[in-house]
């Protein structure tokens, strides 16, 4: 199993920050499962969490490896915008 959250793969790779660098409170994070992603099955999401003051996700979202998941963050405003990963 893999944890994503916004240390990974690397500290602070998936914070959640504006153009700026400034983090930004409030966004929602979804993970699918990338093929249902691209199938435009968006409906179906495989976790959710939001972001703190600080950008960083508030809940940890274990997955399977070797796995392909899509991270797809969106806040009014931002995004939205995703990101593909495979554990």
């Amino acid at each position: 199993m893999a944890v994503l959250n916004h240390n990974y793969p690397t500290a602070k790779a998936m914070q959640v920050v504006n153009t700026n660098g400034s983090p930004i409170e409030g966004a929602t994070i979804r993970v699918f499962e990338s093929l249902k992603f691209y199938a435009d099955q968006v409906s179906t999401w495989f976790a959710e969490t939001i972001t703190d003051i600080d950008g960083n996700w508030r809940d940890p979202i274990v997955v399977p490896d070797a796995a392909d998941w899509v991270i797809h963050v969106q806040k009014m405003g931002l995004g939205p915008t995703h990101i593909d990963i495979t554990t």
